[in-house]
């Protein structure tokens, strides 16, 4: 069967994807298999005629239309008022409170705004004597993080906001990680305030996060996928505890590609290109300091690090994350799916931790490792849409690993499986005995 898509503001990574995969594009006006739009609450509608489809800008979509073609969307409604990190610690810390150390993979914090202002005030003394990392709830690639251990900078919310809203840092001008005010731009008037995880797992002192690629196609029941193939982000300096290193270099402490990038550039063009030689013997070929999660799986086999454990854990703290989204959509239409990037760090202990959860992760194609991942990310999740949503199978998601996506709620498998089969009831994230 030869499927058809429509794509408004689509990486590029997806158009080769759909080449290859001999999708053709859809007429216009006419209905289609997929519809990808990167924009946020814009969606085609169905005319009353039922032959040709109009985009418009939406709040939301309308209901499900009786049509002869299954269509799919890029984005599962509301998804992106917990993606939202205020609303993330929010709902995991509620978790936390009733599920206890089930839930212990975020890092304490809470969320600064006017409302909270009097009681970090209350509790300045006691605050300030941890290292916090501070971020703007809605900004992403690294964008107004700060590491502060004295939070009376937040104090006074209503005289600086203007300024805290619009904290800047440019990684090509200063390696300064406190607040760096610039010229308004837009308006951000939350900041999450979380304790700093101050003992990262390092590989040869050089501190790592994980992007891990998450695709859902289902929230009731809850169905998601989680790709065997990720992307391992490297600091470019040593890491240096906060007690006896510098806290407000952010080479040694933000993982951000966006923040290192430019920083490993000169240190592969310099003389001193120590971490540049460190990468190439982890297997980095590309420009960014950054590798493949095969890459970093195959260092911990030399080193004595059990990956199975390690990537056992990760899957159950992307579960536990999902679950605090599903009964909160219950509603979901069935034609929607979402691919989110979670990222995940490592401590000493080898525990994971959840740093955040992206709506619409990066699909840009800058470095090696960047085509080595998201090239076959891209031909594989065609592969599930077929597969769940627009063959033989439409409406049931069939319960297997597809390409190199592997079945994540499929939770039988995990560790803790009676612990998982507690909270998804509770959480009514089952439905009709489809995962049991």
């Amino acid at each position: 069967m030869s499927y058809t898509y429509k794509l408004f503001s689509a990486p590029p990574v997806l158009k080769r994807a759909l080449q290859r995969a001999g999708w053709q594009p859809a007429p216009s006006p006419g209905i289609c298999h997929l519809y990808w739009n990167k924009r946020r609450g814009r969606w085609p509608v169905v005319q009353e005629n039922q032959e040709s489809l109009l985009l418009k800008e939406l709040t939301s979509k309308p209901e499900p239309s009786k049509l002869e073609l299954p269509i799919t969307y890029n984005r599962i409604t509301g998804s992106a008022r917990f993606t939202d990190k205020a609303n993330l610690q929010e709902n995991l810390k509620r978790m936390k409170n009733r599920y206890g150390d089930l839930y212990d993979f975020v890092p304490p914090g809470f969320i600064y705004s006017e409302h909270t202002q009097p009681i970090v005030e209350r509790n300045l003394d006691t605050l300030n004597r941890s290292l916090w990392i501070c971020k703007p709830s809605r900004n992403s690639c690294g964008r107004g993080i700060f590491l502060t251990n004295d939070l009376e900078i937040l104090k006074n919310h209503h005289q600086l906001k203007n300024k805290l809203n619009t904290l800047e840092f440019s990684n090509e001008q200063s390696s300064d990680l406190s607040p760096q005010p610039i010229e308004p731009t837009n308006q951000r008037k939350t900041y999450i305030v979380q304790r700093y995880i101050d003992d990262p797992f390092l590989l040869s002192g050089y501190k790592f996060d994980l992007r891990i690629y998450v695709l859902v196609t289902s929230m009731l029941p809850l169905t998601a996928y989680v790709y065997q193939d990720g992307l391992v982000r490297f600091c470019t300096l040593p890491y240096l505890p906060y007690l006896t290193g510098n806290p407000t270099d952010i080479y040694r402490h933000l993982c951000n590609t966006s923040v290192q990038r430019s920083q490993y550039k000169k240190l592969m063009n310099g003389s001193d290109n120590q971490f540049a030689n460190f990468m190439k013997e982890l297997g980095c070929k590309g420009t960014h300091p950054k590798i493949t999660l095969p890459n970093l799986f195959r260092n911990f086999d030399e080193i004595g690090v059990d990956k199975h454990a390690v990537w056992n854990d990760f899957k159950k703290v992307i579960l536990k994350t999902l679950v605090t989204f599903s009964p909160l959509l219950p509603n979901s239409d069935p034609r929607e799916f979402n691919l989110y990037g979670f990222d995940l760090l490592l401590d000493q202990k080898l525990k994971p931790w959840l740093i955040e959860v992206n709506l619409s992760p990066s699909m840009n194609v800058s470095s090696y490792e960047d085509v080595f991942v998201k090239e076959p990310l891209m031909d594989d999740l065609l592969k599930v849409l077929v597969a769940t949503k627009l063959g033989e199978q439409n409406g049931v998601s069939p319960l297997r690993n597809i390409g190199n996506f592997e079945l994540l709620s499929n939770f039988k498998e995990l560790e803790g499986y009676s612990e998982f089969l507690s909270i998804f009831k509770t959480n009514n994230c089952v439905k009709d005995n489809v995962h049991e």
